[in-house]
C-alpha cells in the first residue's frame, strides 16, 4: 500500500505521546480495539494512580483530537457509530518509524 505521509507529517502525527501510545496498543491488539478500552488502557499506562475522572478527559481528547488528526491522515480509521478503532493505510509507516526510535520520557507527560 502506497504511503503518502511526508517526513513532516509523521514527526507532527507522533508529537504526543497519546497517540504514540494509541499507535502501541492497537498494534500490539492486532484487531479493531473499542475507543473505550483504548482510553482505559491509555489511563492505566499513562500515570500511576488513575482516577476517573483521567478516563472520560482521555476519552474527549481521543475523540476529538487524537482520532480526528490520526483519521486524516488514513493512519486510523475511527466507526464513531461502533466506537472502534483500526489501523487504515498509513498506519504501518507511523508504527515502524516508532519501532526505530523507541519510546522514551515522562508516561505522565506530553498527552
Amino acid at each position: 500500500m502506497p504511503n503518502d505521509l511526508s517526513t513532516s507529517d509523521v514527526l507532527t502525527l507522533l508529537a504526543k505521546r497519546r497517540r504514540r501510545l494509541l499507535l502501541q496498543l492497537l498494534r500490539d491488539a492486532g484487531t479493531p480495539l473499542p475507543t473505550t478500552e483504548l482510553a482505559e488502557r491509555i489511563r492505566d499506562s499513562e500515570c500511576d494512580e488513575p482516577a476517573s475522572s483521567d478516563l472520560v478527559s482521555i476519552r474527549l481528547r481521543l475523540r476529538h483530537a487524537h482520532l480526528p488528526k490520526l483519521e486524516e491522515a488514513a493512519v486510523v480509521e475511527y466507526d464513531e457509530s461502533e466506537g472502534t478503532v483500526c489501523p487504515e493505510r498509513n498506519f504501518g509507516t507511523l508504527v515502524n518509524f516508532l519501532e526505530k526510535v523507541g519510546e522514551e520520557g515522562s508516561p505522565c507527560s506530553d498527552r
